[in-house]
């Protein structure tokens, strides 16, 4: 499950737009000089804040609460404990993105990425430049208690692709969605609480003393990943990863139902795999298969029969 997949692609943007116009007209002086704001106040924002991840999955609006610290380009997100991803931390700071997985006790180090909004709204930016995307103001209202000011982007069609509301004190994004092109909602985020004057524990970044393994967070490989058509009763996907073991490229697809986890592992390779132990007394279980050129393996907290039902439904 990609819980933040609408701000991760302009894929709607991109089929939208026929060919680049040879004069495009200059965006408006307002909304540009807005989405100027937000950028220029990325390096100074310090708030610690609970913002709502909304998409839909197979049919169901899903909800994900996360609570974030932020100073300047560092952060730190934590779960609340009924959460399907209870007990993750994800830290971002000088140019990395740590995440512990308490499921496998270690820390995933991959490439950092700054505010996906911020992100998105970049390559926006340089959309309307182009031409290939108009821009306008709206009323935002109140977002978590404070006075916003709404852009909102349409594609070559006028059907609106995202809304942003932005704070406008301080130009934190506090809100955003996304449309298809028929105009319905696909997802979005939405800060419920903020306080700009924080008090964080000198120790705000630190992360547990466990192993740390680098993962790339971006997945590039030239088979098809294959993903689980059955899975427990209450467990969601997590995360996503490629991660370089023994020589050979491995994707890893996270579970999580908030207590207990498991990881499937897929490679072209078959990887022998050291699974750690998850404390004193809990042990992790292992199961194997080679489906055709495709090895695959999951590790998780689950009984060995459970684990084998998950490798067997790979499509």
């Amino acid at each position: 499950m990609k819980l933040v997949a609408f701000m991760a692609s302009l894929a709607i943007l991109a089929t939208a737009v026929a060919q680049r116009p040879n004069h495009p007209p200059p965006p408006p002086d307002g909304p540009m000089q807005i989405l100027k704001r937000i950028m220029d106040a990325q390096a100074s924002l310090r708030f610690a804040g609970t913002r709502v991840i909304r998409v839909f999955l197979e049919g169901r609006r899903v909800e994900l609460s996360e609570v974030v610290l932020r100073s300047g380009l560092d952060s730190r997100t934590t779960y609340p404990e009924n959460s399907p991803r209870a007990g993750y931390i994800v830290v971002e700071r000088r140019g990395q993105r740590l995440e512990y997985d308490p499921g496998r006790n270690e820390i995933r180090r991959g490439r950092g990425g700054r505010d996906l909004a911020v992100q998105l709204l970049q390559q926006l930016i340089e959309l309307v430049k182009q031409g290939h995307v108009g821009v306008q103001e709206f009323p935002g209202g109140q977002v978590a208690g404070r006075p916003t000011v709404g852009i909102l982007f349409r594609d070559r069609n006028g059907n609106v692709a995202r809304k942003f509301w932005i704070d406008h004190r301080t130009g934190l994004v506090l809100k955003g969605e996304q449309y298809g092109r028929g105009g319905d909602y696909q997802g979005g985020f939405e800060f419920v609480r903020v306080n700009y004057e924080p008090v964080f524990n000198p120790n705000w970044l630190n992360l547990p003393e466990v192993p740390v393994v680098d993962e790339d967070f971006g997945i590039d490989v030239p088979w098809r990943i294959r993903v689980p058509t059955w899975i427990p009763e209450g467990f969601h996907e997590t995360g996503r990863g490629l991660r370089r073991l023994r020589g050979a490229d491995v994707v890893l697809i996270h579970f999580s139902n908030g207590k207990d986890h498991f990881s499937i592992f897929q490679s072209e390779t078959r990887v022998n795999l050291e699974v750690p132990k998850q404390g004193p007394e809990r042990v992790l279980n292992f199961e194997s298969v080679r489906d055709g050129p495709l090895w695959a393996a999951v590790v998780g907290s689950l009984e060995r029969e459970t684990l084998r039902k998950i490798l067997k439904s790979l499509r």
